[in-house]
């Protein structure tokens, strides 16, 4: 028993805690090694220790186009790559930006849609982003 508790008090320290914080139209678990804050126009940036990996989340009102003509715009204006459906109404592509590679994930809901940008090109902090983003909860 003594074992397992170490070995949970380790991972967690390991892995740090995370806390939900609440950005307005969305809330996220965010680890408490990590920073985030609210820019210009409520994008969100949650970003890891010594700058090494960040996600970028900002929600937009679509308007006048389609949700594919959306994600190709923006796409063509990163200078990224052709834009794959993965889910109904989620596309990713990928752009590089001051010479790191992004992973970007466009989903559309109702109105609106949600630009969600990943870096983290060492990969170190994969485990993370994805928990970080399965515990994303849109409003």
């Amino acid at each position: 028993m003594r074992l397992s508790s170490l070995a949970l008090v380790l991972f967690l320290a390991l892995h740090g805690s995370a806390a939900a914080q609440d950005f307005g139209t969305f809330s996220m678990d965010v680890p408490e090694d990590w920073t985030a804050s609210a820019g210009e126009g409520g994008a969100v940036a949650a970003i890891a220790p010594k700058n090494e990996a960040a996600v970028t989340i900002s929600a937009q009102k679509l308007e006048g186009v389609s949700p594919e003509e959306g994600v190709r715009i923006l796409a063509r204006e990163l200078n990224g790559s052709e834009p794959q459906e993965t889910a109904n109404e989620e596309y990713t592509f990928e752009f590089v930006r001051n010479g790191v590679t992004n992973r970007a994930i466009f989903r559309v809901r109702k109105e609106r849609f949600i630009l969600i940008t990943i870096s983290d090109e060492t990969g170190k902090h994969q485990q993370t982003i994805e928990a970080m983003l399965k515990s994303l909860a849109e409003k």
